[in-house]
């Protein structure tokens, strides 16, 4: 019997070069439901990062509006950089539905 998971969520954080990609490639190998949320963030991008791969890129005003209008799971602020989980394709209390 296949037992189904649902709203489980696994967090990976760890500095920079310790691992979190390769953990990460490894999950997805094993497992096709498990998926990646790509956030958004105000940071400039960098020449190897793909839009909507890594993040998505969004100038302030847009982050605020995205902010305000309850588009954001949840946000933080680091410095001048924003960065949050969208709330597209999830079902919290947080999100507006």
């Amino acid at each position: 019997m296949e037992s189904q998971r649902r709203g489980v969520m696994l967090v990976i954080a760890s500095p920079s070069g310790a691992g979190k990609s390769s953990i990460s490639r490894s999950l997805f190998g094993q497992d096709p439901n498990i998926r990646l949320s790509v956030s958004v963030t105000t940071r400039a991008r960098r020449t190897d990062e793909v839009e909507g791969t890594h993040y998505y890129f969004v100038d302030v005003p847009t982050f605020n509006r995205m902010k305000a209008d309850g588009e954001l799971l949840e946000w933080a602020q680091c410095t001048t950089i924003s960065t949050a989980p969208p709330c597209q394709g999830r079902r919290t209390a947080r999100c507006r539905q």
